[in-house]
């Protein structure tokens, strides 16, 4: 049965909490000023654009390339797994994957967090990318509580991918715990090229403590399932502990001693959605 849509539940979204009245609009894209944590400067011009500018003027690409090659040729002399990937099947994480494992020589562990349903299209682009060469150990978390968290974050926050989202972020990082790898990679910042927080345009991946605040509007998977107890749409029997743990970061604390990092492609080299395109 469907729920109510209410005040209390638009409210689990935090992003509401702080968005502008007034709606605006990029001079150069035309991005609304509603994307969250999008900012606008005195020209009427989007940080997002601004972070366009600050790759093409600012970025030293050679340095950052000559970074990136040291970085690859300190993990082949290591044995073992020297990455983990987080794939979908998807264009961006299947380039960055045959970059570090064709081009660079990595040995690399993907890491796919198995979405609520798989579209015929996209199930075929997984299976392929697989069938290309990729080893991939996939996380098939508890259908039932899967499916009736995605009803609940459809319903409170708009958005039936809130909780596959967290589960893909933290599987990944849990996987590279238990393995050993050293990195965790994702294709690009998506937090500087598309909302343009200044704060992010340095960073060579995102810490694990600002996830909530930056990927999950604004909400950890404990936040999600106490306003589903609240409210009707899970009850005790629907998750143990154990489900949770899948979709919380494991503890910075913990990732730092075992050395595991988060980074982005898009860091070392200049990242083009099309171009990732054209390799998938």
């Amino acid at each position: 049965m469907r729920m109510p849509v209410n005040a209390q539940i638009v409210k689990l979204d935090r992003q509401l909490e702080t968005q502008p009245k007034e709606v605006r609009f990029c001079r150069r894209c035309v991005v609304s000023s509603q994307r969250p944590r999008i900012r606008f400067d005195e020209q009427g011009i989007c940080s997002a654009c601004r972070f366009r500018e600050y790759e093409q003027t600012k970025v030293d690409w050679n340095g950052r390339e000559q970074e990136l090659q040291k970085l690859a040729a300190d993990l082949r002399r290591r044995p073992g797994i020297h990455a983990g990937v987080a794939v979908s099947g998807g264009k961006d994480s299947g380039y960055i994957s045959h970059v570090f494992k064709n081009e660079l020589g990595l040995n690399v562990l993907c890491a796919c967090f198995k979405p609520v349903l798989y579209t015929d299209i996209g199930l075929q682009n997984f299976n392929a990318f697989v069938d290309k060469g990729f080893t991939t150990l996939q996380a098939l978390p508890s259908g039932r509580f899967q499916r009736k968290l995605a009803r609940m974050a459809f319903y409170s926050l708009g958005d039936a991918w809130a909780g596959f989202g967290m589960g893909q972020m933290a599987y990944p990082h849990w996987l590279a715990l238990q393995v050993g790898a050293p990195y965790v990679f994702y294709a690009e910042n998506g937090e500087a090229q598309y909302s343009g927080d200044p704060a992010v345009f340095n960073l060579r991946g995102m810490p694990s403590d600002q996830w909530a605040q930056r990927y999950h509007k604004g909400r950890t998977i404990d936040d999600l399932v106490a306003f589903g107890l609240e409210n009707g749409y899970l009850t005790k029997d629907d998750f143990t502990a154990f489900d949770l743990e899948w979709y919380r970061p494991p503890a910075p604390e913990a990732l730092t001693k075992a050395g595991v990092q988060m980074l982005w492609m898009s860091y070392f080299r200049r990242y083009d959605p099309m171009e990732s395109f054209y390799c998938a």
